[in-house]
């Protein structure tokens, strides 16, 4: 968009804005991006009104505001981030295509899910770095923002761009945008620990960046067995996550009345940025009476898998999801 200048609608700026159909804003958008951080919707009515005398003048509401920032050193004054951007279930010449175009506008892209801002990928994909990405970038975007932020040659809003994949997210029970927004607000796993047995798909080391961009703590197990033995009125949010061939492991955790969950207590907790704490175990209820279905699904298929009722201290099985 371009600004009017002190309401002129008359020049060739504005005509030439009026024939190729760009937005024109007056004075008020950009001071209130200077004031409140935040780039305005551009068209709300009150930024398109043009010749509006007080369009200028500041509230003296949000003078103290606008004036905060000149009180501080330099070290303290917030600074502008921009995107590191990670990319995952693309096909490989899409990859390459939007690696160009990322590097043609100096941005930063990264293969590590803990240094990244933005995820782009095409669909919901069960893949390590998507799971994490959900707790740790502040979007998960499509290939179009990448496309036309080129194309116009600057990094265009996000909001737009926002991973809309309504078949995924009824077959997992999840909103993206939605949990993009839990995700902001607190982290899902804070103040939970977790003890990984070795065995669990994804494996140790993949699940532990999952869970500590969700905010949780991974134990070693000279901590978890000191977890164990702690009464369980004192323990603190301690959790076993566990899979079948590490039964032996997890039995003494359960013996102790320590929670053991599958995988999927992670993953399904990361996609929708909400702990359902009585689903997942691994250990089936005595007061279980029906089957009941894993809501998750398998790599990045996302196909459901059945979890079956079993009887007491008899494991059931989980999903994976892949690495890549």
């Amino acid at each position: 968009g371009i600004n009017a200048e002190y309401g002129k609608s008359d020049g060739l700026k504005f005509a030439k804005a009026q024939k190729w159909g760009t937005k024109v804003v007056n004075a008020r958008w950009l001071s209130d991006i200077v004031i409140y951080g935040v780039v305005s919707v551009t068209t709300e009515k009150k930024y398109t009104v043009l010749g509006d005398p007080k369009e200028m003048v500041l509230s003296e509401t949000v003078m103290p505001k606008l004036m905060e920032c000149w009180h501080r050193s330099p070290a303290q004054r917030p600074k502008y981030q921009s995107p590191v951007v990670l990319f995952t279930g693309l096909p490989s010449d899409k990859n390459q295509k939007l690696t160009q175009m990322l590097k043609r506008m100096k941005c930063r892209l990264t293969s590590d899910v803990r240094e990244a801002t933005h995820l782009v990928t095409c669909k919901i994909v069960r893949t390590v770095k998507f799971l994490a990405a959900m707790s740790q970038c502040r979007y998960i975007l499509t290939p179009a923002w990448v496309e036309q932020s080129c194309s116009r040659k600057m990094l265009i809003d996000e909001m737009n761009f926002i991973l809309d994949d309504k078949e995924s997210e009824a077959s997992l029970g999840f909103c993206v945008k939605d949990s993009l927004v839990r995700a902001r607000s607190t982290k899902v796993f804070a103040g939970i620990e977790l003890f990984l047995t070795p065995h669990i798909q994804p494996g140790p080391k993949d699940m532990r960046v999952i869970v500590e961009c969700g905010g949780g703590t991974v134990v070693g197990e000279e901590q978890a067995l000191a977890r164990m033995n702690q009464p369980p009125q004192t323990r603190p949010n301690f959790y076993v996550v566990s899979c079948s061939p590490d039964q032996m492991i997890s039995q003494q955790f359960y013996q102790r009345s320590v929670q053991i969950y599958t995988s999927e207590f992670v993953l399904s907790s990361v996609l929708s940025q909400q702990i359902d704490f009585d689903a997942n175990k691994l250990f089936a209820s005595a007061a279980t009476a029906a089957p009941k279905e894993n809501s998750g699904g398998g790599g990045e298929g996302g196909e459901s898998t059945p979890v079956s009722t079993t009887a007491p201290g008899t494991p059931v099985t989980a999903p994976a999801a892949t690495t890549s």
